[in-house]
């Protein structure tokens, strides 16, 4: 991975794509976020290892990463790619911890990535949009958690654990039961 600096980003005019993790945020509030975290250049390597500290959330500016877990015998399997606006490393930054997957650039990627630190400073200096960040963050892990529960609906139904949802005849509301 390598840094790049302020100048770097504005000769190459690069910019935080206004959807996702800065969305709803105002111009001079993103120009201040541009430059409040780090914008690093990748190329088909790890950013991020299952297991070990993470202390950042990153944003896919350019480029793609793919998104890997170990399986039982210990070999990495693609489960997710990210591309352009997307955000990754959050579980691990909100919570202070330890990477719950491995992620690795495809080709060349640029990213923009923000520690603990700079985001509170960040909030200090923008209250609105620091606020706005934070709700956009917690509106990746809500979607994220909905399709992972989609998932192991879907996968117990192939299993033949779970019938298909019910709707209730008095509210309407889906009822799930055992097949």
């Amino acid at each position: 991975m390598k840094l790049l600096y302020r100048e770097d980003v504005q000769e190459a005019g690069y910019d935080l794509p206004a959807q996702g993790l800065c969305e709803n945020i105002g111009e001079q509030e993103m120009e201040a976020l541009k430059f409040g975290g780090e914008w690093v250049l990748a190329s088909d390597e790890v950013l991020v290892s299952d297991g070990y500290e993470q202390q950042f959330l990153y944003l896919v500016v350019s480029g793609q990463v793919g998104i890997y877990k170990a399986d039982d015998q210990g070999k990495n399997q693609q489960i997710a790619s990210l591309g352009t606006g997307a955000a990754f490393g959050e579980m691990a930054f909100l919570s202070g911890g330890v990477a719950s997957a491995t992620v690795q650039a495809v080709g060349e990627c640029v990213l923009w990535r923000m520690n603990h630190e700079r985001l509170l400073e960040f909030i200090g200096e923008n209250g609105f949009a620091g606020g706005q960040l934070c709700l956009n963050v917690a509106s990746i892990l809500s979607g994220r958690l909905i399709d992972g529960n989609k998932k192991v609906l879907d996968m117990g139904r192939e299993l033949g654990l779970l019938a298909a949802p019910a709707v209730c005849d008095l509210c309407g509301s889906a009822k799930i039961g055992r097949a």
